[in-house]
């Protein structure tokens, strides 16, 4: 705590950024700087906490520890004499403010500003970041403080950006056998200079396997980055006499050396609870084969114990892998022999659309057979056609039939039509919607939502009205929803699957050039697992990233849900079943199929 409470003292520092593993003392740490300010340099303050409960807590804390200091003790109010809006420290009054109430937050002109567990706070939309806020309190001063303490949380951690601004600071403590200067680590450098070394030995056995997490415990040691071996016992020799090393700097004969990155307006310091003295070393690992199984539990270890945020692994695999994995035999536009049915996908876009043709035989394997764009058309007065990037789908999809290579399917059919069609209707729904009346029987509109039971696949709603403008929909719309959470995981369980079985899952044998946006659309979803609001852990499908779409993606989710629609979920036996319906009507055979066709999508 040194070093960060000289800080407080510092002319040159101006913001004091501590991203420190839960327990490590942080709240006392900014206690401990408001009663130095109280003694030596009173000044208007604020402490800003995440909640009023939270405050009440730091309140009691400053009280507690005013009562013992000699210095302080005089000066504190009596008990019936304190609130919930400020603490008394004599000359010093420091006001309590927390996020939510904008009016404690943004009220005062203040000097410093201490904002504590930075991580917790909650925002409104409409005053923006609470930490921001709470910063422009000082603004009426020339020379003030302002110090944020936190764990931090994942991607979009605030203390971690604070950090990132920062002099970037980690905490080196010298070795007790041979005094030379490292940062604690949990793993070992797997490179470099210090290859094997500067980590907790113990984590695996001579084998290479993970040991168990007693095992870990009771024989797990440090290994110095020179090689020595530090047991726990060792450890309180080496922290006392640690320095904080900004970014750019290193130790050399127990003295900083080099040039820092960022002069030390800020000042950040990024602290692991390997340092606390309670925690030893095999604790500490320990702890981490405890929770490297479990992505909840890891994420918990990553920022309440490592003091790092959680980046959470996206299982997507990237574009070029699936598509050289999947690479297919047949050609683009083309059907492989052993299909018996087409679907179609498309996803709509303000003035375009995605779409995507697959086919599908027994057992729920699937090949890739055609995907495409159409926009808008302009005309020649340069307005653009509203409905001519639907109309286009005409030709594209519902009018149009695909060649089956190699020979007739086990149909005897050599051409193939489109049996159904999906069409996203949540944008420009009443275009979509008027364009799919067009084509009923062949075309359904559909959407992809996240409230169908675990069990429940799909389910057919008539929607009477718009629910914006309440005008009503000419004949009703009737709209498929599909459960997005179930169709999602069974898309992309398929891309690892093994290609030789029931329910592989097959692209064309286009080049990757060729196919490259199909297939960044493709991977760009992935599962994330969330806390619900009431705290239950769920998982929603986010964008990887955000400049590439996800249209060829949900297509393919769309094509995929109308294939079960078109079978009722049972995959056995479809060739049989078809040459039986085709025999009840009559035993018709011709190329384009339309009435087996159009009798099977009405169904």
């Amino acid at each position: 705590m040194r070093e960060p409470l000289l800080a407080f003292d510092d002319p040159e520092v101006e913001v004091i950024v501590l991203v420190w593993a839960t327990q490590t003392a942080k709240t006392t740490l900014l206690i401990l700087a408001l009663a130095s300010q109280a003694a030596l340099a009173p000044a208007p303050c604020m402490f800003v906490a995440p909640d009023k409960d939270a405050l009440v807590e730091l309140r009691d804390k400053f009280y507690s520890f005013g009562e013992e200091c000699q210095t302080l003790a005089a000066e504190l109010p009596a008990q019936h004499h304190r609130n919930n809006r400020w603490i008394d420290a004599g000359r010093l009054r420091c006001h309590l403010a927390y996020p939510m109430n904008t009016q404690r937050l943004s009220g005062k002109a203040c000097q410093i500003v201490l904002a504590t567990e930075v991580d917790r706070y909650r925002s409104r939309r409409e005053q923006g970041s609470p930490e921001k806020l709470a910063a422009e309190r000082v603004k009426a001063f020339f020379q003030y403080k302002i110090a944020y303490e936190s764990s931090p949380t994942d991607e979009t951690s605030r203390i971690w950006k604070l950090y990132e601004s920062s002099d970037r600071r980690r905490f080196q403590v010298p070795c007790p056998v041979c005094n030379h200067f490292q940062e604690l680590r949990l793993f070992p450098h797997r490179d470099g200079q210090f290859a094997g070394a500067g980590g907790i030995v113990g984590l695996k056995d001579s084998g290479g396997n993970w040991r168990t997490p007693e095992q870990a415990r009771a024989e797990a040691f440090y290994c110095c980055e020179q090689g020595c071996k530090i047991t726990d016992d060792k450890k309180p020799l080496m922290v006392p006499d640690g320095i904080w090393v900004p970014k750019g700097q290193s130790i050399d004969g127990g003295k900083l050396t080099g040039e820092p990155e960022r002069g030390p307006r800020i000042w950040g310091g990024q602290l692991s609870s390997l340092y606390a003295e309670p925690i030893t070393f095999g604790r500490f690992a320990a702890e981490y084969l405890e929770s490297r199984d479990d992505p909840e539990k890891l994420q918990s270890y990553w920022q309440n114990w490592m003091a790092l945020p959680y980046k959470r692994k996206l299982d997507a695999p990237k574009w070029r892998e699936v598509g050289r994995r999947l690479k297919g035999a047949h050609r683009r536009g083309t059907v492989p022999a052993g299909a018996l049915f087409l679907t179609a996908g498309v996803d709509v876009g303000a003035d375009y659309t995605r779409w995507i043709v697959r086919a599908w035989t027994e057992g729920s394997t699937s090949w890739l057979v055609d995907w495409g764009t159409t926009h808008a058309r302009v005309g020649e007065d340069g307005s653009i056609s509203r409905t001519s990037h639907l109309d286009q789908l005409d030709d594209e999809l519902v009018n149009r039939d695909w060649p089956i290579a190699a020979g007739p399917n086990a149909l005897g059919d050599t051409r193939l039509r489109i049996r159904l069609t999906g069409i996203d209707c949540q944008y420009e729904t009443r275009l979509v919607h008027a364009w799919a009346r067009k084509h009923k029987g062949r075309v359904f509109t559909v959407a992809g939502v996240e409230d169908l039971k675990s069990g429940e696949f799909y389910r057919v709603k008539t929607i009477e009205r718009d629910v914006r403008s309440k005008k009503p929909y000419p004949g009703g719309l009737e709209r498929w929803e599909v459960n997005r959470a179930l169709y999602n995981a069974d898309v992309q369980g398929r891309w690892k699957q093994p290609l030789d079985e029931p329910g592989s899952w097959w692209l064309t044998d286009a080049s990757l050039d060729e196919a490259e946006t199909y297939l960044r659309e493709l991977v760009n979803e992935a599962p994330v697992r969330q806390k619900h609001k009431r705290g239950r852990s769920i998982t929603v499908w986010e964008k990887i990233e955000q400049s590439v779409g996800n249209h060829t993606w949900d297509a393919e989710i769309y094509a995929r849900a109308l294939a079960d629609m078109i079978t009722g979920g049972d995959w056995e036996n479809l060739a049989e079943r078809a040459r039986t319906d085709r025999g009840r009507r009559g035993g018709s055979r011709d190329a384009e199929g339309r009435r087996e066709q159009e009798d099977f999508s009405a169904r």
